[in-house]
């Protein structure tokens, strides 16, 4: 959280594409953070498809809101820092379901964050709570 805060309060004489690459890197270790007893610690997510617990291979560690959207937001809004990134979570999904995402952000009306995955048509199950996540 610091490291953000940090990078936000950095001069403008920083270039903005500098500003993005931090703020990318520090929001994916953030993200991660939460797996850092694991051995494959971006592994260790609360957040997984269906597709992901019937098996499915080449698994990728999907954010739910895009960091792109995030660093937007936080360049926008710095002193929203903390609101900001309690949106910045994940999902384990499939490669097949990041595509299925992928395309469902192209519709229009452009979905937003969790509504991709509705859109997508893709399951998500809650590890915490031991049930299909509750997105509502």
């Amino acid at each position: 959280m610091e490291a953000l805060q940090h990078v936000l309060r950095l001069p403008n004489s920083v270039r903005l594409s500098h500003k993005k690459h931090l703020l990318r890197h520090a929001i994916w270790l953030f993200t991660t953070a939460d797996g850092r007893n694991s051995t494959h610690g971006k592994m260790n997510i609360r957040y997984v498809s269906d597709g992901v617990l019937k098996g499915g291979s080449d698994i990728r560690h999907e954010h739910i809101v895009p960091i792109r959207e995030l660093i937007n937001q936080l360049l926008e809004e710095p002193g929203r820092c903390r609101d900001i990134l309690k949106c910045a979570e994940v999902c384990l999904v499939t490669h097949g379901e990041h595509t299925a995402l992928g395309v469902a952000e192209k519709k229009s009306p452009k979905p937003k964050g969790r509504e991709r995955y509705r859109a997508a048509g893709i399951q998500v199950f809650d590890r915490k709570s031991n049930r299909p996540a509750d997105w509502s």
